[in-house]
């Protein structure tokens, strides 16, 4: 019930631990090597101003600084801890070295460190470094403290990218980029290129300002996160806290333009009835695949795309969908939309690309003009999936036509950072349209003070057999969506309220919002403690909360009070709980729930990895509208064999027990070993298994006792860069119930070839 997931959720998912780092600053990447002297050293004004130097000789992406780049490079050094401590003294000195050239922005970083033997390192996917040492830069080549991009290593060179707004970090984006890393006896040392056609910036020959900062992660007893800069945690935009890089004049981007052929041969076969008899060809296609990006300025960019790989070659994880009122959500991965997806991003999330679920073509152009950000896609989709919300619960189906949709995003920069903008979608199928339109804003009245908004308003007009199935309110209806939040937070302490209202024939079907015909208040507080040096803890965060929700007659639909604890202490432990007191209405019933959430965690190695999570407390059995016990665990471990392989396992169990018994046992487990041979290539094996139990006595319906289901993917991939890939798998699936034993239902072989050409 809590609203601040930014404070909560990392604490209890392990896809949000990132985020957690990235929001007290940023992550950071590493660097070691030898001691360079530079002229430009002492370059720096009281307004924390550093003037970077053009490179005068050519560079070699190899983690040893010899060349005379290296001699004349701006150096600047992170003397500051921001976590845990609170602008203190660096345990461990490290120093960043910055040129650019032409086409490049040149970085070395040099990580020293008392005893080498503890350097946490890892070969690893891209964008999987999170645990190890790492450091990098973060710049705002706008330098408008609203967007910066984030590029790390780890000390063996593997890279992670990311794009970053005032309040959000955004790992799927990836760049073309050169980076190399390097253990030596006085730590680690990485290298990087980063061509200014990887990223946006204001366009013009002349000198320019960007944002910057430097950040390394030291994770040993404690994550220590060193940055140039202090911190101020008073300040609620991080952007802020970056310095100023003066110079850039006679940079080019190039010709701009990235052409990406890919081809995908898949072959799929299935049981002739489901789970008996042979295998009988599903699908079997070879699909060449094309997209292209033109940055035809520094600042604008164009992409195509005609029958592009849209496929996500990393399948969801599973997750438990029994006794839910709501659709589950999944992240987005193709890279189509993921290309300026920060810019569609709002408040409420009227535009969730993964509802366009087969696009047989797109066209998308992102960008910043001056003070403007534009944005505008559209996607043709083969198949039309229709998420159908309500004010107790979802349904969703998928009609058989072809759809068009497209979304179009304007916003303006206002003051120092605050922002307002408008956001257009429309959907298009034969007897079929809706479309949406609102406004929304991001003001920063003070550093600590915080309101965002949106209004919107929506058009719908379903096929007929989507209004005769799901009820739904008639020809053509409309509806109207509003919200508003006000936060106020400082280093020690910080309030949020917020206020929703969504009518009942509000739809964003480019959208996820799964519940309609509401109104909500919600209220927080939450106070934080922050130890400098060592001790039983390294912080502590308490709080509580007040929700109240209800529809637009009137009636309650939900109202609860809650608290929170998180502790942050040694060897990195974490631990969380937060317990709720809710009235809840359902199915025309008030049910009155206690629930007990709790996270442990702990990583007493840079090689183990432990967690535990659960639930505790009151449920409310929807499938036949009466109260229930609930117990749900979920523990977690990963271990790293060496430098190459890594064992990752996940469980829950949850069961729900009835004034007749046990209703339900579920069990979800999940996993995965990889080897990777390199930073370019692994073998990944990954299985996922559900099984439920049901006390089929105890259900107002027909229910099937039991339901197994058993999937498994191998997976080799070689990635020379981001979109240069080599991929080639197989998977199957099994399926078992009360009658049946574990039978293969289905199988795929896979392959992949895509190739980013940059002329």
């Amino acid at each position: 019930m809590i609203s601040l997931k930014t404070l909560l959720m990392p604490a209890c998912e392990k896809s949000f631990v990132p985020l957690l780092f990235l929001q007290l600053f940023f992550t950071v990447l590493p660097v070691s090597g030898q001691t360079v002297t530079t002229k430009y050293s002492s370059m720096v004004a009281v307004n924390k101003t550093y003037v970077i130097p053009k490179a005068t000789s050519p560079v070699k992406i190899d983690a040893v600084l010899d060349e005379q780049v290296w001699r004349d490079a701006l150096v600047v050094e992170m003397q500051n801890e921001i976590q845990p401590g609170d602008n203190v003294p660096a345990p461990v000195a490290t120093r960043a070295l910055l040129a650019y050239g032409k086409t490049d922005l040149y970085v070395a970083i040099q990580a020293y460190d008392p005893d080498p033997s503890q350097i946490r390192a890892t070969f690893t996917d891209r964008d999987a470094i999170w645990y190890d040492d790492f450091a990098g830069i973060r710049i705002d080549t706008f330098n408008d403290s609203r967007n910066a991009f984030d590029f790390f290593c780890n000390p063996f060179g593997v890279q992670a990218d990311q794009k970053v707004t005032s309040q959000n970090e955004d790992s799927s984006w990836n760049a073309i980029w050169e980076s190399q890393g390097k253990i030596t006896e006085n730590g680690y040392t990485v290298e990087m290129a980063i061509p200014f056609s990887s990223i946006k910036y204001q366009s013009g020959k002349g000198e320019k300002m960007w944002g910057f900062e430097i950040a390394r992660v030291y994770p040993r007893s404690a994550r220590h996160i060193l940055t140039v800069f202090p911190w101020d945690r008073n300040n609620n935009n991080s952007l802020s806290n970056l310095g100023k890089l003066v110079g850039f004049s006679g940079t080019t981007t190039g010709k701009n333009i990235e052409i990406d052929p890919t081809y995908s041969m898949v072959s799929s076969q299935e049981r002739k009835n489901e789970t008996s008899g042979r295998f009988i060809e599903q699908d079997r296609r070879l699909d060449p695949g094309f997209s292209a990006r033109w940055g035809f300025t520094p600042n604008m960019t164009l992409s195509a795309a005609v029958n592009p790989d849209f496929s996500n070659i990393e399948a969801d994880n599973a997750q438990m969908d029994i006794n839910t009122r709501f659709a589950l959500y999944y992240p987005e991965r193709r890279p189509f939309f993921i290309e300026g997806a920060e810019l569609f991003r709002t408040n409420m999330q009227a535009v969730y690309t993964r509802t366009l679920a087969d696009p047989s073509g797109g066209l998308k152009m992102t960008g910043k003009a001056g003070k403007n950000d534009i944005g505008f896609f559209s996607a043709r989709d083969e198949i039309t999936n229709i998420l159908l919300p309500g004010s107790q619960g979802s349904d969703n189906t998928s009609v058989g036509m072809q759809s068009t949709g497209s979304v179009m995003r304007y916003r303006r920069d206002v003051g120092a950072t605050s922002m307002l903008g408008l956001l257009v979608t429309d959907r298009e199928g034969e007897q079929y349209f809706n479309r949406l339109a609102g406004f929304d804003g991001d003001l920063k009245f003070t550093m600590k003070d915080r309101l965002t908004f949106q209004v919107l308003g929506s058009q719908t007009d379903y096929p007929t057999e989507v209004l005769n199935e799901f009820d739904q309110p008639g020809n053509t209806f409309g509806g109207s969506a509003l919200d508003v939040s006000f936060v106020h937070s400082t280093k020690s302490y910080g309030m949020e309220t917020s206020y929703r209202q969504v009518s009942p024939g509000f739809r964003a079907d480019l959208g996820f919002m799964s519940q309609v015909g509401l109104r909500k208040i919600e209220a927080s507080s939450w106070h934080n403690w922050n130890r400098d040096k060592g001790g039983w803890y390294n912080s502590i965060s308490i709080g509580g909360g007040f929700e109240h929700m209800e529809d637009f007659s009137g009636r309650i639909l939900g109202q609860s009070l809650g608290s929170f604890l998180n502790y942050h202490g040694p060897l990195q432990s974490n631990i969380y709980f937060c317990g709720n007191a809710m009235q809840q209405y359902y199915d025309s019933v008030t049910f009155d729930v206690v629930d007990f959430n709790y996270y442990a965690g702990i990583r007493p190695t840079g090689s183990l990895n432990l967690s535990m999570g659960g639930n505790v407390g009151d449920l409310i059995d929807y499938a036949n509208t009466r109260p229930g016990k609930r117990f749900r665990i979920n523990p977690s471990v990963e271990y790293k064999f060496g430098s190459h392989l890594v064992l990752e396992t996940g469980y829950t169990f949850e069961r729900l027990n009835v004034s007749g018994g046990r209703l339900y046992t579920a069990n979800v487990s999940n996993m995965r070993l990889v080897y990777q041979f390199s930073k370019r290539s692994f073998l990944r094996t990954n299985l996922q298994y559900i099984d439920y139990h049901f006390n089929t006595i105890l259900y107002k319906e027909e229910q099937d006792p039991e339901n197994r289901r058993l999937g498994g993917q191998i997976l080799y991939s070689y990635k020379l860069n981001a979109r240069t890939v080599f991929y080639a798998g197989y998977s199957e699936n099994y399926y078992g119930d009360q009658d049946i034993d574990l039978v293969k239902t289905n199988r795929t072989f896979f392959t992949k070839v895509g190739y980013a050409w940059m002329p």
